[in-house]
């Protein structure tokens, strides 16, 4: 946009990145063991799950065999403090500002996606249809 990094620096305080992702029918949501690799993937430890198990869709006549009805939002939030400030005006590329931001606590989509699977809420394959382009940049 050439934009003057001083003045992107100066004038932001916060971004803001949503997606949204399906719910999973609760009519039909059936329950499974997921793979090591699968949990991997989205980055949550076998020991954060509810019984072991986690939820995936299955398809019934309440959601016209999709397995999911409704939607609901994901959110990552980047706070504009001074060490981002200083990174943006120094024209270090996005991938790098996100990686500093996560080390210093940032909730990535794909981590808030996570958090979804992990109360039943939505599955894997779900939020890693949604957030697969962000984990490419960080």
């Amino acid at each position: 946009m050439e934009i003057e990094p001083f003045l992107v620096a100066s004038a932001l305080m916060a971004v803001i990145a949503q997606r949204l992702l399906r719910f999973l029918c609760n009519s039909c949501k059936e329950p499974y063991e997921p793979h090591s690799d699968e949990l991997l993937q989205i980055g949550i430890k076998r020991e954060d799950l509810v019984n072991g198990t986690l939820y995936r869709a299955k398809g019934c006549e309440k959601c016209f065999d999709s397995g999911y009805s409704g939607r609901m939002a994901i959110f990552e939030m980047l706070l504009i403090d001074d060490e981002i400030r200083n990174l943006t005006l120094g024209h270090v590329d996005s991938g790098q500002i996100k990686r500093n931001a996560v080390e210093h606590g940032m909730t990535t989509l794909r981590q808030d996606g996570a958090d979804k699977v992990l109360k039943g809420q939505t599955s894997v394959d779900e939020v890693m249809r949604v957030t697969d382009e962000e984990s490419d940049r960080a």
